[in-house]
């Protein structure tokens, strides 16, 4: 009986003590829940959110006071430093005795999960990992930049709806926080520069023109989202509008800073004069064909001038030529007559057209990972990367553009050779201030346009030059109304002559018409732009014009 008691009771005791663990484990629960549900704010204001609902803690002083903790978040700061952000105009003589009992206050409105701990050094504010808000928001924005483009628009957009006004809200102004909170404002800005970019190299970029043009007026001094938007707009077709967007910041910097565009800016008008192809390969990542991105734009008759018969005879040569290179001065118009013959003879290809862009490598022996890049291929074991290209190549039925390849040639030559001996069906339509020198390589050197001849003036005698045509167009996009006529006629035939026909530098100056007048732009060249008819001729003396419009403009 004595034992059967025993164990009745240790049972019980047994029984009991399973329940106290019960309640302790589901009060661990309910205490990692309120830590996990709890968040201090601070990315628009001051605030504590807990248990659904956001509250302040504590008066003006106590807010002041988290607000410096805050932004020295795990350090310590001396109480001394902390009366005097408290009252910059001199404490009074119960200043410590007031900050203690601050103090004391915010311990007792925080929730667990954080703790105002003092040490010799002073007071110091710690909290679990992601308590505060604006941690999580710089770990989210950290982790936009490891993933994919099509995620990090959803980590940016998440990181960015953290938001609520300007970091510490009226406390941004204290000494002691201002520097912090300077540094988030900043950090929320490269936020919404990154989240732009990822969206128009993923999403619709019709779409994104309206959010952009809501950032220009939220922030028409940074630069970074006129350079989006004009890079919209030219995506979505709308060339002029692009560039008169571009046009608008130029005046805005002129009138209010005394300042000229940013170099970037520079090379985005640039290349949207030129029709540059680079513009237009949005979708990489997101494994859009650069083909289906290209044609679109490249089909676009009205930017392309006095080049057909160039297009005709080298589309014709394509039938039979495995390597054709166009050659020519920088700003002559390659790349964009690759891209329009490319465009017009995609369906002559089974596996279509795929464009490999040269100009921003450094390195000539990067030349096959750029190929490599372009094709969306990969190493295969046991085989070098020009191999792999090789073998990939030698299945389809494909058109290579080589675009820019000057700085390259000595290093991309063997392997064009290769694809060239080994890859049947394959045509390779390069560009390249200079031959590749392969045997067989058929070469057309590219002339810049037309000009009106020395003397002519009217509009009957310049009217049919190819020069005055783009010219006259380009200036037309960026400036509507411009028109020929008897009054700008020798104005115009002057730039063109002055520009060697070159269509780059044709498209820069029509650009700048929307800031002076024909005569003053002509003037200007006059000033800026050697003589070069009396010194150098040929390519290096039309590689100085343009580098000297380029300067200027």
């Amino acid at each position: 009986m004595v034992r059967v008691a025993a164990c009745r009771s240790l049972s019980a005791r047994l029984q009991a003590l399973g329940v106290a663990c019960k309640h302790a484990a589901r009060s661990r629960e309910r205490l990692v829940s309120v830590m996990q549900t709890t968040e201090l704010r601070v990315l628009g204001g001051l605030l504590l959110f807990a248990g659904g609902e956001t509250r302040p803690l504590g008066g003006p002083k106590a807010q002041q006071l988290l607000s410096v903790l805050v932004a020295h978040r795990g350090t310590a700061v001396s109480s001394d430093r902390l009366v005097e952000a408290l009252w910059p105009d001199g404490p009074p003589k119960s200043a410590t005795a007031t900050l203690q009992s601050q103090v004391s206050r915010l311990r007792a409105g925080l929730t667990p999960g954080f703790s105002i701990d003092f040490e010799r050094a002073g007071y110091r504010l710690d909290c679990r990992e992601g308590g505060i808000d604006a941690d999580r928001f710089e770990s989210l924005l950290a982790r936009s930049r490891t993933v994919e483009a099509a995620q990090s628009v959803a980590v940016l957009r998440s990181a960015l709806d953290l938001w609520q006004g300007p970091a510490f809200g009226p406390h941004a102004e204290l000494p002691e926080v201002q520097p912090e909170a300077v540094r988030l404002d900043e950090a929320r800005l490269t936020a919404t520069d990154e989240w732009a970019e990822a969206c128009l190299v993923t999403g619709d970029p019709a779409a994104m023109v309206g959010e952009l043009e809501a950032l220009v007026r939220l922030h028409p001094l940074r630069e970074t989202y006129w350079r989006l938007l004009a890079l919209a707009l030219y995506r979505t077709g709308r060339q002029g509008e692009a560039l008169r967007r571009i046009g608008d910041l130029r005046e805005m910097l002129g009138t209010e800073l005394g300042l000229d565009l940013s170099p970037p800016i520079r090379e985005l008008e640039s290349k949207v004069l030129a029709d540059d192809p680079s513009l237009l390969v949005a979708r990489e990542r997101a494994g859009a064909s650069r083909t289906q991105a290209l044609a679109p734009q490249l089909l676009d008759a009205t930017s392309f001038i006095g080049r057909d018969p160039d297009v005709l005879s080298l589309s014709e040569a394509l039938a039979d030529q495995a390597l054709i290179t166009v050659t020519g001065p920088g700003g002559v118009g390659k790349t964009r007559l690759a891209m329009r013959i490319a465009a017009d003879v995609i369906d002559q290809f089974d596996d279509g057209v795929t464009v490999v862009e040269f100009a921003s490598l450094r390195e000539p022996a990067g030349v096959a990972q750029v190929i490599a890049h372009a094709l969306d291929i990969q190493q295969r074991q046991y085989r070098t990367l020009e191999s792999t290209i090789v073998e990939h190549l030698a299945s389809t039925c494909t058109l290579l553009v080589l675009d820019n390849c000057e700085h390259v040639n000595d290093a991309l030559a063997p392997l064009v050779d290769r694809i060239r001996s080994s890859c049947s069906r394959v045509r390779i339509l390069a560009t390249s201030r200079e031959p590749l020198r392969l045997a067989g390589e058929y070469v057309e050197v590219l002339a810049p346009l037309p000009v009106p001849p020395a003397g002519a003036e009217t509009i009957v005698e310049i009217r049919g030059a190819p020069a005055v045509e783009l010219f006259v167009s380009r200036a037309a996009v960026a400036t509507p109304g411009f028109g020929l006529n008897d009054d700008n006629a020798p104005a115009v035939a002057d730039i063109c002559r002055r520009l060697d026909g070159l269509p780059l530098a044709l498209g820069l100056a029509a650009a700048r018409l929307r800031s002076m007048g024909i005569d003053a732009l002509a003037a200007r060249l006059h000033q800026r732009i050697d003589v070069l008819g009396q010194t150098q001729r040929g390519a290096d003396g039309r590689q100085r014009t343009l580098h000297d419009l380029v300067g200027w403009s």
